[in-house]
């Protein structure tokens, strides 16, 4: 045992100190969670201009199924890849993973040109915001919308296997008590839900003069979903007719839980970027974790007792909950991860789609090119064809009339 040293404990209590601050702001519910979209009826309603960006979402380029589980998901470190831009275009040596795709494309390998198929550059816009479809019958129907519990937001959310804490106060089968469960996060948009969105905010810009993404004046954004895999349908998409002033706790939370699109989606190095597809982790990452696995250590040893006193109490409020109500949100959370899964896959299998139909129709236009050039060479000869055939005959025309005339002039003379 070593000497006893005030310094070295006064030293750890600061250590101490610090960690607790990390941990209650790694469970402050500002990591990110996914909003996904349900069958039928949607509503949501989006953070309202925050950033020094131009819109209230944020656009980037992301690399699906890329590393080496096939499952990790890469910010494309070029901000402009459209070769029509080409003030701002950057090439493909920006980005290692584009850099990958297009030296596999030109190998000419099936395998590699499919690998890169499903990793390439795919643009994004990803909005922020809460999930209103619970609202929606109230809605629809001109009802009053059900009493605002105080407690709005205070789901303790954790980044970990347990998903959440329940809240004490509010349960999850009243309409804002589910808002207030799946509490705020990123919405990814494609070109079918974007555009009209881009479109009707527009207009509402125009002609009520307002930001139809405020939290007072703003309207909600719906839309109707249907269908499943490729058969997805969506449809009625667009910001509801009338503004939907949301109640003062609910914008309060929004504004507290703004999400840090650094976090969302950190904008790595090229070797960063490069270690990632390589499925190696930076070694300032390896630290943080190995720092949080012996945080985590910490805590459960000094929590244990803590939690031995409480469990009586937990046992008696837990005989009082439900265990359907358990299985219905673990079943809610595997289709809402489902669903996610299948929606990024049918993505990517319509992007395939969408490039074998053109490689497709490009083929078409050669082969009908090939024909109209085959066609017309064959017309052009039938008419030179024509032509000689029509100057013979001349020919001949011109001859049987000189022989005639000749023979006519003998009978005269015989006469």
């Amino acid at each position: 045992m070593g000497k006893f040293s005030a310094k070295k404990f006064e030293k750890r209590e600061k250590e101490n100190t610090a960690r607790k601050k990390r941990n209650k702001s790694k469970s402050s519910g500002k990591f990110v969670r996914r909003l996904t979209s349900a069958g039928g009826a949607n509503l949501f309603r989006f953070q309202e201009t925050t950033s020094k960006g131009d819109f209230p979402w944020s656009e980037m380029g992301i690399h699906y199924s890329c590393g080496e589980d096939g499952k990790t998901q890469i910010r494309c470190l070029r901000d402009h890849a459209d070769d029509f831009d080409k003030k701002n275009f950057q090439p493909a040596k920006k980005c290692p993973q584009c850099l990958q795709n297009e030296k596999d494309l030109k190998s000419g390998v099936k395998r590699k040109k499919i690998r890169a198929s499903k990793r390439r550059r795919v643009s994004r816009i990803f909005l922020e915001g809460i999930c209103l479809t619970p609202l929606i019958k109230w809605i629809d129907a001109g009802k009053k919308l059900p009493k605002l519990k105080k407690c709005f937001g205070t789901f303790e959310w954790r980044d970990d296997g347990e998903r959440f804490d329940e809240c004490e106060t509010c349960s999850t089968k009243t309409a804002w008590g589910k808002v207030c469960l799946a509490g705020i996060g990123i919405f990814g948009v494609g070109p079918t839900l974007g555009d009209p969105l881009t479109s009707m905010a527009k207009k509402i810009g125009r002609s009520l003069k307002h930001n139809p993404f405020d939290h007072e004046e703003g309207h909600n954004f719906e839309f109707t979903k249907s269908g499943e895999g490729l058969k997805t349908d969506y449809s009625n998409i667009g910001f509801s007719l009338e503004a939907f002033g949301l109640p003062k706790i609910v914008v309060k939370f929004m504004e507290d839980n703004a999400l840090d699109w650094n976090e969302v989606y950190p904008m790595l190095s090229f070797a960063e970027t490069k270690a990632l597809m390589e499925g190696a982790v930076p070694e300032e990452e390896e630290e943080e974790e190995e720092e949080e696995e012996e945080e985590e250590e910490e805590e459960e040893e000094e929590s244990e007792e803590e939690e031995e006193e409480e469990e009586e109490e937990e046992e008696e409020e837990e005989e009082e909950e439900s265990e359907e109500e358990e299985e219905e949100e673990e079943e809610e959370e595997e289709e809402e991860e489902e669903e996610e899964e299948e929606e990024e896959e049918e993505e990517e299998e319509e992007e395939e789609e969408e490039e074998e139909e053109e490689e497709e129709e490009e083929e078409e236009e050669e082969e009908k090119e090939e024909k109209d050039d085959d066609f017309f060479d064959s017309l052009e000869k039938e008419l030179e064809e024509d032509e000689k055939k029509s100057s013979l005959k001349k020919k001949l025309k011109t001859k049987a009339k000189k022989k005639s005339t000749k023979v006519k002039k003998k009978k005269k003379k015989k006469k």
